[in-house]
């Protein structure tokens, strides 16, 4: 027996040694195991990709870690290299809505997952094998998916926690090598997708991966037995890839063991096409498997214009576990070039500090998909260390539509500091006074506040020593605190961002450092004295960009998303797990959503949920032939577009509804906008909307007719609506 192990991490050399498994794994909170969302990054993914002619040539393998300064742009990089593959190799893998997806178990056993998409269903199949005997019912299992056969020994998991599921990629795409078959176009995911019809089969494969694991999640444990963080994806030689493929492409897969996948998998093309041997490069490949462009754009020494190598896609799986194992027997498997890209690959995670979650060994003297005894000791290692280690726990920073979180009801309250100075006082319906955060706290469910934050303002109102004072006041409620940097000594909004007087007459690089001091001094403040604010909104309702016309999104949009940038950072600095939110009005126009959003992305902006601001009443002075109700129906629908589109969690944080206190069917009607408001934000959204804020509701009429408050300070219909 020949082998050519290869030594990317201390843990390999561990495992052969058998005491890899004390290896501490998982324990930075920033160093995810697993997810439970199929794409935490989707916003990331790119939009626009250059002709073949016009990309570079780049002679080495490219750099998989370009732009990335620490952890937090990985989840960027990812979807960058991600989107490459996609055009360039494979096709597109469509994001699906949860509603589009139904599970139901056949029994005990049969995983039966629906999906519907244009009114065309493909219903996929999948038999869980559950551990024999059956001493292990009490609990949850782990599971290990193989891509139409498990070829790994069955000693592996007998006697173990672990089930096991074999997904037939036929029920999705039928090609295969020998044997008869649908052609390109005729496959049963073209049905679905009759654009993606050019589709090559590895993108429509791991298409079907993720919705048999849909329909688990949507299942859940009680039924399925299933405990979704732990599941593993193996195959070998075509569906070695094809596991590469799907582990890369899907965040919820926590260890990928790729066997001997061969070009097109681990093996960089690059590498592979430098080769005197007769290797599957990408001149010699099973084009049924990529885009037939690939070929035509990207043979022979055009190959090093591919702007990617397969190094990236094993990076792709980085920081959850990767395993690749090779047989340098069949030299058509280019091991020699998968040994490049592999230390290639590992370089990202080295990187992060988790090198051990990523190892890869070639060993020869075996036939073709039969691992020798000899490849037992690291599989187990990265089996126990990756399914079967307690409690892995899916630290993602953009949490899964499935994960169950508080519904948020708040009220921004500026105004509130202003109106007790002025002797307002609030009640009640039972007349009696009452302090007013209390009020809505304790009567409506009111259980955060938000607080506009001014430069320099007249008076002192909304200065950062009155935000702080209203902030104590709300802590020692228990309410949570949302704080709202308008970046202007006054209004800021889609009609106006004028610039601070003090800031006026910098420069573009000067006015970065201001936004960002601002930023820092007013939450420092609140830190000194114990207010740890839960999201952090930079700009308010910048549909139009911010501190004009430097950062006007049409002037200048690099310059706008880098105010972006530098408040974001600014936040994180002091607040390292606050939410930062990007503000914007008219929560019902997706193409403002879009536009602005894409254009935070393009230059390097960064945000952690989308604010929406929702007042149908607004809409309707500005277009009138709109209705209240499709109003509030194209912000829910817009909601699940941002969500998936940018790959982020949703806020309502400006809503409000007309008082008119001689016609109290207003109110009522007010309230009944509310109502659906608030509970299709909450049941309508895939769970990515996290909560409802209405602006300054303690208002009284007169001054701001949107308020909820009558003229005697007490609560209306309307405020019924959070109920």
């Amino acid at each position: 027996m020949k082998r050519l192990f290869i030594s990317l991490a201390a843990c390999c050399l561990l495992a052969m040694n058998g005491s890899a498994q004390t290896a501490d794994v998982g324990t930075t909170p920033s160093r995810p195991l697993v997810y439970q969302q199929e794409n935490t990054g989707l916003r990331f993914a790119l939009k626009q990709f250059k002709t073949p002619d016009e990309l570079p040539v780049v002679k080495g393998l490219p750099d998989a870690l370009e732009g990335v300064n620490d952890f937090n742009d990985w989840e960027r990089r990812r979807n960058e290299i991600g989107s490459l593959i996609q055009h360039y190799g494979i096709g597109t893998k469509p994001a699906v809505d949860p509603s589009q997806v139904k599970a139901r178990m056949e029994g005990d056993t049969m995983l039966v997952v629906d999906v519907t998409v244009n009114g065309q269903t493909l219903t996929l199949q999948a038999l869980i094998r559950y551990p024999q005997p059956s001493t292990l019912n009490s609990q949850l299992y782990a599971l290990m998916i193989g891509t139409d056969m498990i070829a790994l020994p069955r000693q592996l998991f007998d006697g173990r926690p672990i089930a096991t599921m074999t997904f037939r990629s036929a029920q999705v795409n039928d090609y295969k090598q020998w044997g008869k078959h649908h052609d390109r176009g005729e496959h049963a995911f073209d049905r679905l997708y009759p654009d993606l019809k050019d589709n090559g089969a590895y993108s429509e494969w791991a298409w079907g991966m993720s919705r048999l694991i849909d329909g688990l999640q949507q299942l859940g444990p009680e039924v399925t037995k299933i405990d979704t963080r732990r599941i593993g994806v193996t195959g070998c030689s075509y569906a070695g890839k094809m596991a590469l493929y799907c582990g890369a492409f899907d965040e919820r897969i926590a260890l990928t063991i790729a066997q001997e996948p061969g070009g097109g998998g681990a093996a960089a093309w690059r590498v592979s096409h430098e080769s005197t041997q007769n290797v599957e490069d990408i001149d010699k490949t099973d084009y049924h498997w990529f885009l037939e462009s690939q070929r035509e754009n990207f043979r022979g020494d055009s190959v090093y214009r591919l702007p990617y190598d397969q190094h990236e896609l094993c990076a792709m799986v980085c920081p959850r576990a990767l395993l690749l194992l090779g047989n340098p027997d069949y030299v058509w498997l280019a091991d020699s070039s998968m040994n490049i890209s592999a230390q290639a690959a590992h370089k990202v995670w080295e990187r992060f500090g988790i090198g051990d979650r990523m190892a890869c060994d070639i060993v020869g003297g075996h036939g073709h998909c039969q691992l020798p005894e000899s490849q037992f000791p690291i599989v187990q290692d990265f089996i126990d260390r990756f399914l079967l280690t307690p409690s892995p726990s899916p630290l993602t920073s953009h949490p899964s539509p499935l994960t169950s979180q508080p519904f948020v009801k708040g009220a921004d309250v500026g105004f509130l500091a202003g109106q007790e100075r002025r002797g307002v006082v609030f009640h009640d319906r039972s007349g009696r006074e009452r302090e007013c955060l209390e009020l809505l706290k304790n009567d409506y469910q009111i259980s955060a506040v938000r607080l506009r934050v001014w430069v320099d303002p007249w008076r002192g109102d909304c200065d950062k020593h009155q935000v702080l004072a209203m902030a104590q006041r709300a802590k020692a409620l228990g309410m949570d605190v949302m704080i709202d940097f308008h970046y202007a000594d006054s209004w800021a909004d889609p009609g106006k961002q004028p610039i601070p007087k003090a800031w006026q007459g910098h420069t573009y690089k000067q006015m970065l450092r201001d936004l960002r001091s601002h930023t820092i001094d007013v939450l420092s403040l609140l830190k000194q004295n114990g207010i740890a604010p839960r999201w952090v909104q930079v700009g308010n309702e910048t549909s139009n960009g911010l501190l004009w016309d430097m950062g006007h999104i049409e002037k200048n949009p690099q310059q706008y998303a880098g105010f972006i940038r530098e408040g974001y950072k600014a936040v994180k600095k002091v607040f390292p797990e606050a939410i930062v939110i990007v503000h914007l009005d008219r929560g019902h126009n997706q193409a403002l959503y879009d536009h602005n959003l894409g254009v935070i992305k393009k230059y390097g902006g960064k945000f952690d949920m989308v604010g929406m601001s929702l007042y149908p009443y607004w809409a309707r002075q500005d277009h009138p032939e709109l209705d209240a109700d499709s109003i509030i129906s194209d912000c829910i629908r817009n909601i699940r577009h941002v969500s998936k589109t940018f790959g982020c969690d949703v806020m309502i944080v400006e809503t409000g509804f007309e008082v008119d206190e001689q016609h109290p069917e207003v109110m009522l009607e007010g309230r009944r906008q509310l109502q659906r408001v608030v509970s299709e934000a909450r049941t309508q959204t895939d769970n990515r909307c996290r909560g409802v804020f209405y602006w300054e509701p303690q208002c009284l009429p007169g001054g701001y007719k949107l308020g909820a408050f009558d003229h005697n300070g007490t609560p209306t219909a309307i405020m019924d609506g959070f109920f």
